[in-house]
């Protein structure tokens, strides 16, 4: 994950040729956080753009998303993990 709002995330990935991303539906979990799990939150893909070369020659894409309506208990959730535990980071 390179960005994160309440509005939405934009994360980097390894590139497979051919592979697609375009969810509808994404779930955040960290076992850094007291194993934190957010799951279903509706999103809708806003851009995906090239993310460069890594040092072993592999190339990423960065994918941007938008969150869709999220029900009141994935809105507390998803501040719970902006305002606690990313607020200092």
């Amino acid at each position: 994950v390179r960005d994160l709002s309440e509005k939405g995330v934009s994360f980097e990935f390894l590139h497979k040729e051919g592979a697609v991303v375009d969810p509808e539906v994404i779930d955040f979990f960290s076992y850094e956080y007291d194993q934190y799990y957010l799951s279903g939150l509706p999103c809708q893909k806003v851009f995906e753009i090239d993310g460069g070369e890594r040092n072993d020659g592999r190339k990423t894409r960065r994918c941007g998303l938008a969150f869709g309506e999220l029900d009141s208990n994935q809105r507390a959730q998803l501040n719970l993990l902006l305002n606690e535990y990313l607020a200092d980071k």
